[in-house]
């Protein structure tokens, strides 16, 4: 015999202890309770193969972590936005080679952040054409300074845009572990 468990609501379970009373009690009742919906359900259910459930326990990994080793987990998993649970692992899943879980929140920002970017990158490239304009029509030494700030600042987002292209395409450093091999 196996055991079956969910959850439900107090008023709820009040209800079934006052038809359960004259019943045998909470357990004998809703085995007649599930046993009468199976016999309703009849045909349907014989049709429907069932198939084997695997030993629920065969899946699980028991870890007892110290409190440190605990909040660092917690820590980090609040980083990434996910429960200590999902961040162990997928970082188990890293070093076995299975891919990590992607956080889909991080990366849609991170391409909104490089559409910004590079949104950006185009208004200052429009600025310094019209700035090369001017110097050739004006005197260029008086704004030969204000040229190589945009220049500067057409690399720097650059650079962002590139950082942010190679973070959104799954960079997993961050799962490695120095010196670790499995």
């Amino acid at each position: 015999m196996q055991t079956l468990s969910f959850k439900i609501e107090r008023d709820k379970i009040a209800q079934l202890d006052a038809l359960a009373e004259g019943r045998g009690g909470r357990g004998p009742f809703m085995r007649q309770v599930v046993d009468a919906v199976l016999r309703q359900a009849g045909a349907a259910l014989s049709d429907t193969p069932v198939p084997e459930r695997e030993n629920a326990g065969s899946h699980r990994l028991y870890l007892r972590p110290t409190q440190t080793e605990l909040a660092v987990i917690r820590h980090r998993a609040h980083e990434r936005r996910m429960s200590p649970a999902t961040w162990a692992m997928a970082l188990v899943r890293r070093h076995l080679g299975i891919a990590a879980p992607v956080d889909r929140e991080l990366r849609e920002e991170l391409l909104n952040c490089r559409q910004a970017l590079q949104r950006i990158g185009i208004n200052v490239n429009q600025i310094a054409r019209a700035a090369n304009k001017m110097a050739l029509a004006d005197n260029a030494a008086e704004i030969v300074e204000e040229l190589h700030a945009v220049n500067e600042l057409r690399g720097a987002i650059g650079a962002a845009v590139e950082g942010i292209g190679a973070a959104t395409k799954g960079d997993l450093s961050y799962w490695e572990v120095p010196g670790e091999r499995l």
